[in-house]
């Protein structure tokens, strides 16, 4: 393998989880133990953004970036899932597994539109 990139001011205290590379190629977004998203800019070789909300523990365990680069999902140790606009840097939509699907009786959208 050959290094085609080293980022300055990378933490090596960071316990990084996941990655993807952002569809233009210009970008990379790291998961983190400490439940924080990086971006880092290939381009320029620098941390671009940090994005996090919530639980400062609740792990990165994947990230994906949408076909058109705007959004990023984060899925979180906890069940969490996050969507981020990228261009504004917050976050559009969260999810989370266990209160909005497994705990959810309303069925419909779920493919059980079967009545109680």
């Amino acid at each position: 393998l050959q290094q085609v990139a080293y980022f300055e001011g990378a933490d090596d205290s960071v316990e990084y989880t996941c990655g993807a590379l952002h569809p233009d190629g210009l970008l990379y977004a790291a998961g983190t133990e400490a439940g924080q998203v990086l971006m880092w800019d290939f381009k320029n070789k620098t941390l671009a953004s940090t994005l996090q909300e919530g639980d400062a523990e609740d792990t990165v365990v994947t990230v994906a970036f949408s076909n058109n680069g705007y959004h990023l999902a984060s899925a979180h140790k906890s069940g969490t899932v996050r969507f981020w606009d990228l261009r504004k840097q917050k976050t559009m939509a969260t999810l989370n597994a266990e209160k909005d699907l497994l705990g959810n009786n309303n069925r419909q959208g779920m493919g059980n539109n079967s009545k109680p």
